[in-house]
Order: C-alpha cells, then structure tokens, then sequence
C-alpha cells in the first residue's frame, strides 16, 4: 500500500504512540492528533491500551494472578507491532479496543 505524504510525515509517531501507551498517546492526541484523523485514532486506541495494562498490572498484584503481568507485555508488545504496520501505511486495529477509539477519535 503507498504511503502518503502526510503519512510519511508522522511514521515515527504511529510507533511513538504505542511506546509510553497512554503518556505518549495523549501527547500526540494533543499535538498531531489535531492535524491528522488516523493518527488521531492511533494516539485514542493508544490511551485506551495503556489503561487496560494499567489495569492488568494492578489486578496481577492480587494472589494467584501475577500471570497478568506477561498478558500486560504482551498487550504492549502488540500495540508496539499495531504502530509499526501503521507507520508502514497499514489499517491495523487493536481487537476490542479500536471500536471505543473510532467513537473518541
């Protein structure tokens, strides 16, 4: 799939997103999130996996589901490959969670 130049401008973004997840996701929302719709979508969906690693890492420290924490980095890990085909001009979503981001977005 070709990229556009507005894409191409933003590749490094798209994976940025997903690195801090909800830190870094709000600072795109805020700054090139108003300039760029998909990229908005992505810093949305970002924030909204950010807060269910919050979550899954919270409910880990309960006994007997500390195996939360390897679903917390693989959700991560995950957004990280979702930013990446992003970048790469690809329509990735992250399942659950892209339906949430497309309504704040």
């Amino acid at each position: 799939m070709a990229v556009s130049q507005k894409q191409d401008e933003n590749r490094l973004a798209y994976i940025l997103c997903y690195i801090v997840t909800w830190i870094s996701g709000l600072a795109i929302y805020l700054t090139l999130g108003q300039k760029d719709r998909k990229l908005k979508f992505h810093a949305v969906q970002a924030m909204f996996l950010g807060f269910a690693i919050m979550v899954l890492w919270a409910l880990a420290h309960l006994p007997l589901l500390s195996w939360l924490n390897l679903v917390g980095i693989v959700f991560w890990l995950g957004g990280i490959y979702v930013g990446w085909e992003a970048s790469q001009g690809n329509d990735v979503n992250m399942p659950f969670i892209a339906k949430y981001a497309k309504e704040y977005s």
